[in-house]
Order: C-alpha cells, then structure tokens, then sequence
C-alpha cells in the first residue's frame, strides 16, 4: 500500500526530478531556490479530471488518493495537474524535502467541512 500523500518523503527522489524537470539548480541559495520552486509549481494546473479518472478506477476514495510522485509524473507526461487536496500535498512533499516545515490547512465552504485546502510553511529547518 502506498503512503499516506501527506508523509515525510522517504527520499529527495521528486525534489530532484521537479529540480531537473524544471531546470532549477539546487546550488541556488534557499530564498531563491524556494521562490523558483514555487513559480515553477504554480504552471502545475488546477484540474479535476485526473480525480475524476482516479475515482473511477479505484472505487473508494482512500484507494484514490493521488500521490505526489504520482502528481508530479502525470504532469511531466501527460500535463496534467491536480485538485487542491492532490496540489498542496505534492508542494508540501516538495517544500519538506527541502527542509521547510510544511502542513496542510483544512478550510471549509458553505456545502461542507474540510472542503478545500491550502498549506503553511513556517521556516528552513536545515
């Protein structure tokens, strides 16, 4: 079974293939390092199709759950993106692989609890 989309990263493994994906050199100083990080994430489209199609295909929700190397390699292959939930783990996942202390934000709207997302980083560690 895969891990929980919001576990520590095992390794550096998708930090490294967004670096090279996205020709970001990990040599640049954190600040800058972290600024291009985020501009490049944010091309990563908002889209609800790929939960749709992964819904579909697992029958229960927990099995549906998009991991971010899952994320991050339909985007480099197919282009495609995610949902807010499936989005803020992937940067989450990318953010705490650089050493900042990253965690979701659980927000609610009018038709329900825990309905939308977002994340909070706080500081470098390393």
């Amino acid at each position: 079974m895969d891990p929980h989309p919001l576990a520590p990263p095992a390794s550096r493994e998708e930090l490294l293939g967004f670096l090279e994906h996205f020709r970001l050199g990990d040599h640049l100083p954190p600040g800058e390092l972290l600024r291009q990080l985020v501009r490049a994430f944010a091309t990563i489209p908002y889209e609800n199709l790929t939960k749709i199609i992964s819904d579909e295909e697992a029958g229960i929700p927990e099995r549906a759950r998009r991991h971010p190397a899952q994320v991050l390699s339909d985007h480099y292959a197919l282009g495609a993106g995610g949902t807010c939930f499936s989005l803020t783990a992937t940067l989450i996942h990318l953010l705490r692989a650089l050493g900042y202390e990253s965690e979701p934000i659980l927000a609610d709207r009018r038709y329900g609890a825990n309905t939308h997302c977002a994340l909070a980083s706080l500081a470098l560690c390393a």
